[in-house]
């Protein structure tokens, strides 16, 4: 009788460690998920209001996606947080979070993608034409808004498509006026 309750007691014990951890990790998974979002907020929350800490969280927020499978959530997340460092002048970090944002759209599967029929988020493409601008190297910003501007024309989503091609014809505007080719400037504009 003894030996049938000690294996019925280590069985249950078993399944029941096993339940624990089971548990303990999905709460892990959640938890990480919305401090992920937590720190997003934080990002967008201060982003305008203190840079300097939105620069922190953005820090946080690539700590803690670093390990996480990718998700549109992070891919969008990297290019806003490109944006913010490109906003505060710092060229090379924000290159680098468009790059991020860049690799994991394309390690999300295609179905997942903003842009299915797209290798590369055209947005993502242009601001790093705006990094280019803001460092005064207008044939590399014109190399990258010339290449958005063939993945914005391939949009099936016209407002994005429109929206799109007309930011891009505005930058290249801007560039045959900041380089004195005033006749461009004008036909473009």
């Amino acid at each position: 009788m003894v030996k049938l309750y000690s294996s019925y007691f280590l069985k249950n014990f078993k399944l029941t460690l096993l339940y624990l951890a089971y548990f303990s990790y999905g709460n892990l998974v959640l938890s990480i998920g919305q401090e992920l979002v937590n720190t997003r907020d934080s990002i967008l929350k201060y982003e305008f209001t203190n840079p300097s800490k939105a620069i922190d969280f953005s820090i946080k927020f690539s700590e803690l996606a670093k390990d996480l499978s990718p998700t549109n959530f992070i891919q969008q997340t990297y290019g806003r947080i490109g944006q913010i460092f490109l906003e505060n002048g710092f060229h090379n970090s924000s290159l680098n979070y468009f790059e991020k944002a860049i690799l994991t759209y394309r390690e999300l599967d295609m179905s997942k993608r903003k842009f299915p029929n797209l290798n590369f988020p055209p947005w993502i493409i242009l601001n790093i034409g705006n990094v280019y601008l803001h460092a005064g190297r207008y044939d590399l910003a014109k190399i990258k808004y010339l290449e958005s501007q063939s993945l914005f024309q391939k949009l099936s989503d016209s407002d994005a498509k429109v929206n799109g091609l007309n930011t891009v014809s505005s930058n290249l505007g801007l560039i045959a006026e900041l380089t004195g080719d005033l006749d461009s400037a004008y036909e473009i504009y």
